[in-house]
């Protein structure tokens, strides 16, 4: 019985290990838009509207996004974890730009999700084609080719 809990407290310690280190390593994407998300609170609505929640992996950055969302500047703070409160204090003081880029910070956010768009389009038409290869039909590759054209010029068109 005892080595049992011994065990499991040896775990829980773990599993607390892993989680400040995946908040300490994070996601380098998830990380840029955490970091601009807690240093510009209020341009959640911006972020939403480019979908950046859409592509955040990590937990740690769902549960902060969850956090900046739900409660207002003056108080989300105080419903923080250590490990959230940490990551606040880095992105808005020590080593980092002063607040006066917003703009500037929101294009590099919008550029970087931009070229995900791109590199999961790219990597959905390889193994669209792939497929179609396997099938062998001309006439329905051309068919897909035409379409796949057109979603192109639809997305560099916007």
């Amino acid at each position: 019985l005892r080595g049992q809990a011994l065990t499991r407290f040896g775990q829980n310690k773990t599993v607390g290990e892993n989680r400040e280190k995946d908040i300490l390593q994070k996601n380098q994407r998830d990380r840029q838009i955490m970091m601009f998300l807690v240093r510009y609170p209020s341009s959640l609505k911006k972020l939403q509207e480019i979908g950046a929640l859409l592509v955040i992996k990590s937990l740690w950055a769902k549960e902060l996004w969850e956090k900046i969302e739900k409660y207002s500047i003056d108080e989300v703070f105080h419903y923080l974890n250590p490990e959230e409160k940490k990551f606040w204090f880095l992105c808005r003081t020590g080593d980092v730009a002063p607040l006066e880029n917003e703009d500037g910070e929101f294009s590099a956010i919008k550029v970087m999700l931009g070229s995900l768009r791109m590199a999961m389009q790219r990597s959905s038409v390889l193994a669209a084609l792939q497929n179609r290869v396997e099938e062998a039909s001309f006439e329905a590759d051309l068919e897909y080719l035409k379409a796949l054209q057109e979603t192109l010029e639809r997305t560099h068109g916007e």
